[in-house]
């Protein structure tokens, strides 16, 4: 019993590093570092919060909390436990092991869902760099074979065409009228 204790103390904490933390103005000058410790908090809260909920519902069993909550679901699915003829300590700890089973499959469904949605990202990213390589690629490609316009009136700038040494500027032809 001491260790839901525990638990609970330190999903209130989590709570209260949060309000904290959603207040605190350093997070803007480090934006990494406090993604980073919110991920963290959060982990450290839905971890707690599940082995609370699941240590409630488990107490007194005798055993681990595994094998409690399993003991729990067994008699409950082979009819030894009938839902109108249970104590109300026993509804309330069967109302904390499907909460805490509830909250522990919501965790990890968000964690896959964000996992898929990094990996969708990630891919994006990488075809859009595609494309742009291959975009810069094609310019490139393209640019070699304009044919260039002889631009009367010696240099137009260093960064302006092609200078011959001679004095003669060129540039490629669809950049006339830019």
């Amino acid at each position: 019993m001491t260790a839901v204790f525990v638990l609970a103390a330190m999903a209130a904490g989590c709570v209260q590093a949060s309000v904290l933390l959603a207040g605190a103005r350093w997070p803007h000058r480090s934006p990494a570092a406090a993604i980073v410790l919110w991920q963290a908090i959060g982990l450290g809260w839905g971890l707690a919060t599940v082995g609370t909920l699941i240590g409630l519902a488990t107490a007194g069993q005798g055993s681990a909390v595994a094998n409690g909550a399993l003991s729990l679901l067994a008699r409950l699915t082979e009819g030894r436990l009938s839902l109108p003829s249970v104590s109300p300590l026993t509804a309330a700890r069967l109302v904390c092991l499907g909460a805490g089973l509830m909250l522990l499959s919501l965790l990890v469904y968000v964690l896959m869902a964000a996992s898929a949605a990094v990996l969708r990202a990630r891919q994006r990213q990488r075809m859009l760099e595609d494309l742009g390589g291959l975009r810069q690629t094609l310019a490139h490609r393209i640019h070699r074979h304009v044919p260039l316009v002889l631009l009367s009136g010696g240099h137009h700038g260093k960064n302006q065409g092609y200078n011959d040494g001679r004095g003669h500027s060129y540039l490629p032809f669809g950049s006339i009228g830019d």
